[in-house]
């Protein structure tokens, strides 16, 4: 046994077994640490072990080694303010495992022990009983060494943690180990020397002592260094109270500052305090407020300066508090077990500090003093009302609740990395607020976020977000209630158990997803690509824009489900369902004015439930020049979907190319798309052994003359298909016509071009003069259709001249509940169109302070890069400008928005208890109702919910009423 450069070796011969052993205990680190401030403790440690009958009978089985992680010495007292942790090592050098060693730690009653209480053995914590002997004895039982043909090679490590309010004594002779082996145990031997006693600097008494750094920091015996000399000499000190720097003045490296429970270092102006490289700052028994920085203070930890190690900052509540005009530079700092690392108040005014936060640590432990009701600390970085965009680089953030969190603060994040939370990024505004965020590239093994229950949470803020890899997260980016936002999310790979993205009642100025590759695995009954609910573009801008994303659903239901959305186009994507299950390749339930345009969907094979694309009760919808290939349905068609535009789609292998209606139902709600003239739809498969290129199904031969497809097969034979018997055909054929759509070489640019009311069909007539009779749930899809072209004569007035059946419907609907939830809704959707002026001047708003927010991040990057002087006050003057105009531009932004959202929350109150007045009998009547209450609701106050960590967007999913392919019609669809 080896203690304080002695070595003592003890050997047994049981049968011919021989075994020798070692405990050694020394430090591994050098730190000073303080020891006065506690009652007596002592740890006995015992060692034991046995063989029978010839075999492993009896043998002392010791740990090879002992080591604790605190150091150890004359020099370096141990403060036991903060966890010790022992560390028993087992080598058993037979081929097979020895099991049945209990590792006691017995701790006299005087000893006050606190969390975490227990063995950690492997990682794994065992609880700790009180024991007997007339101590209190803590088992570890029935350890198992593994044999060296084992994977583990005969090693074993278990662990013993605790830890008390102060500081061990120097009594050695109070210090023991002894081991047992089933009923055997040895007895107690003592360790000698194990932790001395040494001085330290104590300032204050208890926790209302307010102490002053120019008043401790005199040079004399017992207190602090001068100030002048406190960047050449560390310190070690215990602190109690609030210590308050009224001087400038450094702790340099090594030095160690324990701090009492609810302690505090606060700065205050025009002061500057410098913790630098190694020091470590802890809480001792409970956790410490932290430092606090005022207005016209600096705060500078910089663990670079020098040996350029980790400065650690530990067990605060909020480890650095940043107040008004204050100053806060942290680099290289190793934030560990705080409930929040960084934050500025969360009550008050705009918040104007000067703060920057370069590659640092931000982690929540097991083993920290802070054990909040979670599980975790809260977060890594907390921004709340700050005036400036904060900007954050080469972080990481790991073990916590959420790693940044921004209310009505805009955010930069930059080459930084998220493990192991529940957000990674959290942010919300009811202003003009954004995150723009840049990961550390799409490489394999090197991900921004994993593990993380959602990757990007953003409410009604402006979103940059590209060049991520996302491992392990249950849904790469929530958005929720975005008003007049721009949305930029592009180059991203995410690899998500239930949504890459999800969006819900986000009314943007421009939105562009683009070039992402989304794989979910994990939620066969909800998983989406791309989840839209609520989500509506601007009709005088560009619509809502999906481009060049590629899909791969391995365990999932939907490539892309928008429910209730629209002006919104879908491009050049590329689904791809691996498995043999249920899916949906795009899923349009409700809503209207979507475009999609050249997509590829390719499922498994033509015998499982999996569709291409479905659209049930949406309508205006444009489907252009899509390949689907090797699912049961190519285009399914469900309930009222008038007008509905189909050109160009290439149908390849298929049970049924295109269907309207389905089978499955018992009472098929067919459906109705309105004629599709001279379109070029192609059927390339096979369709054979019962299957169809193209089948209704449902019992309303005008729904299938309103829905037929006029051809000319001169032009190619594959552009009409074959069809189940008996049926009327869905094709019509027109000899000598001379126009077949042909879809470009590639798809143009998405732009609202092809959008529109276009003009009055037969369909629209036979709508209008009750003469539309649909195969199943006859009174709720006329309702359906009555709404959809009511919701179309609102937006175009002009039509009500084409036909004067229409002029008589749309004065007969007005007093029913088709026109009055119609003009309802119109009014709900009118809060947030914008003229072609203020939509212009938001637009290039927007544009000005994404186009700063880049310089101002290169700005700080060359920053943290170490600058000449001259270098760095040329960057610092760049910076203020950059900030300036940021923030000029954000005031008119904010100026616009704040007008807006007067007229808006004033006139859907208005709107809401109008939606309340309208009478209402049957189930779809009642949905409607409920859908405007909830849609009125969420645009009264915009950007005022504060979902919880682990909010995810189908908690916000709304009883909209919609028509699915698994079941019955329940009322309707598109209610926006």
């Amino acid at each position: 046994m080896r203690y304080w450069g002695k070595t003592l070796n003890f050997s047994k011969n049981y049968h011919e077994k021989y075994f020798v052993f070692s405990i050694a205990c020394e430090p591994y680190w050098n730190t000073h640490t303080l020891t006065r401030c506690l009652q007596k403790q002592f740890l006995l440690i015992f060692f034991t072990a046995l063989a029978i009958n010839g075999k492993l009978f009896s043998q002392s089985f010791l740990p090879t080694s002992i080591s604790l992680d605190v150091a150890i010495s004359t020099v370096n007292p141990v403060p036991n303010c903060t966890n010790v942790k022992l560390v028993f090592t087992f080598t058993n050098t037979n081929d097979e495992p020895v099991s049945g060693i209990d590792l006691d730690a017995i701790l006299f009653p005087t000893l006050t022990v606190t969390n975490p209480f227990g063995f950690f053995a492997n990682g794994t914590l065992i609880p700790a009983p009180n024991g007997t002997d007339p101590y209190n004895r803590w088992t570890m039982a029935n350890l198992t060494v593994p044999g060296l043909d084992d994977p583990e090679e005969g090693i074993l490590q278990a662990f013993l943690t605790f830890q008390s309010p102060s500081f061990l004594p120097n009594n050695p002779e109070e210090v023991y180990y002894r081991g047992c082996f089933q009923t055997n145990c040895d007895t107690p031997i003592p360790f000698v020397n194990l932790i001395p006693d040494n001085s330290f600097v104590e300032i204050g008494l208890d926790q209302n002592s307010v102490s002053f750094i120019s008043i401790e920091a005199t040079g004399q015996t017992g207190d602090l260094v001068l100030p002048a000399q406190s960047p050449s000499a560390q310190q070690d000190v215990l602190i109690h109270g609030t210590l308050i720097v009224d001087v400038n003045y450094s702790f340099p490296s090594f030095s160690n500052l324990y701090i009492a429970d609810g302690g505090t270092i606060k700065v205050n102006q025009p002061n500057r305090l410098d913790i630098l490289d190694q020091t470590k700052v802890q809480g001792c028994a409970e956790m410490w407020q932290g430092f606090e920085v005022m207005g016209g203070a600096t705060l500078a930890i910089d663990g670079s300066t020098g040996i350029s190690q980790m400065v650690e900052i530990l067990d605060a509540t909020t480890a650095v508090l940043v107040h008004d005009d204050a100053t806060v530079n942290v680099n290289n700092t190793h934030f560990k077990d705080n409930n929040v690392g960084i934050a500025s108040p969360a009550t008050g005014g705009p918040i104007d500090a000067d703060l920057t936060v370069t590659d640092n640590i931000f982690e929540g432990t097991v083993f920290g003093l802070n054990p909040p009701l979670s599980g975790k600390p809260l977060a890594g970085v907390w921004a709340n009302n700050l005036a400036d965009p904060l900007i954050l680089l080469d972080n990481v953030y790991r073990g916590m609740s959420m790693g940044i969190s921004a209310d009505h603060s805009s955010i930069f994040s930059s080459g930084e990395t998220f493990e192991d939370l529940d957000i990674g990024i959290k942010t919300v505004s009811d202003a003009d607020h954004f995150l723009f965020q840049i990961g550390k590239g799409q490489t394999s093994g090197d991900p921004t976020f994993t593990d993380c229950g959602t990757g990007i949470f953003a409410e009604n803020v402006s979103v940059g977000s590209e060049d991520n890899l996302m491992e392990g997260v249950g849904i790469g980016y929530s958005l929720l209630r975005g008003t007049f936002k721009n949305t930029q999310i592009h180059d991203n790979t995410i690899n998500a158990s239930l949504f890459g993205m999800a969006v819900t009642q986000w009314q943007p100025i421009d939105f562009y997803v683009d070039n992402n590759t989304i794989n979910i695995d994990g939620d066969p009954t909800f998983g989406a690509g791309i989840r839209a609910f609520q989500l509506i573009g601007q009709l005088i801008g560009t619509p809502a824009t999906f481009t060049n994303n590629e899909i791969n659903l391995s365990s999932a239901r939907h490539g892309v489900l928008s429910t209730n959305s629209g002006i919104a186009a879908y491009q050049d994507n590329t689904i791809n369902m691996l498995n043999p299950q249920q899916y949906d390749g795009f899923e349009f339930n409700g809503g209207g004015i979507n475009l999609l345009d050249c997509n590829a969907i390719t499922g498994t094979d033509t015998q499982n439930e999996q569709a291409a694309i479905t659209f049930s009760q949406s309508f205006y919808s444009f489907i252009d020049c899509n390949a689907t290939d090797d699912t049961r349905q190519g285009i399914h068609i469900l309930g009222q979907n008038n007008p509905t535009s189909m050109k160009g789609n290439a149908f390849g292998d298929h049970f049924h190319g295109l269907m309207i209606g389905d089978p499955n139902f018992t009472n098929s709600p067919g459906g109705v798309t309105g004629l599709q003239n001279h379109n070029g739809n192609r059927w390339t498969g096979t369709y054979s052994n019962g299957t169809e290129g193209a089948g209704y199904y449902g019992n309303s031969q005008f729904e299938i003359l309103q829905s037929r497809h006029k051809v000319n097969t001169g032009d190619g034979l594959d552009l009409k298909t074959d069809e189940p018997l008996g049926q009327t055909s869905l094709f019509i054929d027109v000899p000598g016509s001379t126009f077949t759509f042909l879809c470009p070489g590639s798809c143009p640019p998405p732009t609202n071009s092809p959008f529109g009311n276009g003009g009055i069909s037969e369909t629209d007539i036979r709508i209008a003069d009750g003469t539309l009779t649909p195969s199943g749930y006859v009174t709720e899809q006329v309702w359906t259709s009555k709404r959809q072209l009511y919701r179309r004569l609102l937006d175009d007035p002009m039509l009500l001249q084409q036909a004067t059946e229409i002029t008589t419907f749309y004065n007969a609907e007005a007093s029913t509940t088709v026109g009055q939830f119609e003009t309802t809704g119109q009014g709900m959707d009118a809060l947030f169109e914008l003229d072609g002026a203020t939509f212009a001047q938001m637009q290039a708003n927007l544009l000005a302070i994404e186009t700063k927010a880049g310089e101002l991040l290169q700005v700080e990057r060359q920053l943290a890069n170490d600058p000449t002087p001259q270098e760095e006050a040329n960057l610092l003057a760049q910076k203020a400008t950059a900030q300036q105009d940021i923030a000029n531009t954000a005031a008119a932004q904010g100026a616009q928005n704040t007008a807006l959202d007067a007229s808006r929350i004033s006139s859907a109150g208005q709107l809401l208890s109008s939606n309340a007045s309208i009478l209402t009998t049957t189930s779809y009547e009642l949905n409607q109702k409920e859908y405007n209450r909830v849609a009125g609701n969420g645009r009264e106050r915009p950007g005022h919910a504060r979902p919880g960590p682990r909010s995810h967007p189908q908690e916000h999913r709304q009883p909209v009423p919609i028509l699915r392919r698994q079941g019955g019609l329940s009322g309707e669809g598109a209610a926006w």
